[in-house]
């Protein structure tokens, strides 16, 4: 081979070397891009999967509705880069939520009810959403403030604490909820319960007299029928119960509902929650009671709208005002109020009614939708 053909043949072994190491590269960039995409697609998915709001993963599948927007709305640009999804939203209280104008906004438009809503992206607890042809954002964790009640609960003084709980969403809060009062009256509701009970599962037999000692016993308060329960009936087996249901605060000694039980509103929360719910029995012990309990001819807990069954208690020497009440409201709550305090005291009727119809406008703005 001469040397011009030897310098040919060099030069053309050196393009094929270029070649094919150009072609393993290509190879090697397309089977990695391929597997980056195969993942970014397995990520989507879970992250769609995962894409949960207050616990609902009920997202259709096909999506029609986001297809409708997305055809209706070319020039909406979507800020996760994602197809909108369909998802069931409520707010931290479990219940209604505020839609406002734009992320972080400090008022909001209007309040909806849990719903499914077009989800156009996601930002922390911030929620993108499609409503009624309108592009708004949710706050999952938007909370109804309380602030106003507080502000008025806590000009009162140190004694006073409550217990609100919205027994159709289950949002609750409470208020010096740790603070320990004197029973006063307030235990003859719950002993109450316990003998309509005793008597529906046949451990006793009310007669006609005893209904009646219960009737005067809720209705008005009176120690000397509440007395006449007792000496009858007992509070051995009555203590027990409350142990069963975690009370440990009311155990009642012979006789007396006042001294030297104590109350704290939360667990008055929890056994008027029972109450409620023994209601919804509607046997003739569950009306009966229910009856006794609207008839209360001493609320301190009030409504001009709805009715109220509640059992109030009170101690003149010891400045104490307490009440237990259910508002059957059409989002129906419970509400302890229960005061140790010398200005309550001497006004207590104007002062539990204020609070009443403050805790009324809160929960029919959060919990009742028109």
């Amino acid at each position: 081979m001469d040397l011009q053909t030897k310098e040919r043949y060099e030069a053309w072994k050196r393009r094929k070397i270029r070649r094919l190491t150009a072609a393993f590269i290509l190879l090697i960039a397309v089977v990695v891009g391929t597997f980056a995409v195969m993942g970014f697609l397995r990520n989507r998915e879970a992250d769609n999967d995962n894409n949960i709001v207050n616990g609902s993963t009920d997202y259709e599948e096909d999506c029609g509705p986001c297809d409708q927007y997305l055809d209706d709305n070319d020039s909406v640009t979507n800020t996760d880069e994602t197809k909108p999804v369909m998802a069931s939203i409520a707010s931290a209280a479990e219940g209604n939520f505020p839609v406002f104008i734009s992320q972080y906004d400090q008022e909001w438009e209007k309040i909806l009810p849990p719903q499914e809503l077009l989800v156009l992206s996601e930002h922390d607890n911030w929620l993108e959403v499609y409503i009624d042809g309108d592009i708004r954002w949710i706050d999952t964790n938007f909370t109804p403030s309380l602030d106003e009640i507080i502000e008025a609960a806590s000009s009162l003084g140190d004694y006073i604490s409550f217990y609100f709980h919205n027994i159709e969403t289950g949002f609750r809060y409470g208020f010096n909820r740790d603070k320990t009062y004197i029973g006063a009256s307030v235990g003859k509701v719950f002993y109450a319960h316990f003998l309509y009970k005793q008597d529906e599962i046949g451990n006793i037999a009310l007669t006609e007299q005893e209904r009646l000692w219960v009737q005067y016993t809720l209705r008005t308060s009176l120690d000397e029928f509440s007395h006449n329960l007792t000496d009858h009936f007992g509070v051995v087996e009555y203590n027990v119960w409350l142990e069963e249901q975690g009370i440990s605060t009311l155990q009642a000694q012979y006789r007396h509902f006042g001294l030297p039980t104590t109350l704290i509103v939360e667990e008055m929360a929890v056994l008027m929650y029972g109450i409620y719910h023994y209601f919804l029995t509607e046997t003739p012990n569950a009306i009966e009671f229910r009856e006794n309990m609207i008839n209360n001819e001493w609320p301190f807990i009030v409504s001009d709208n709805y009715e109220v069954a509640s059992k109030t208690g009170w101690l003149v020497p010891q400045e104490l005002r307490h009440d237990v009440a259910i508002v059957e409201a059409p989002s129906p709550y419970i509400l302890v109020i229960l005061t140790q305090n010398t200005r309550v005291t001497n006004n207590h009727l104007y002062y539990f009614e204020m609070l009443s119809h403050l805790f009324e406008d809160f929960n029919n703005k959060w919990f009742v939708i028109e």
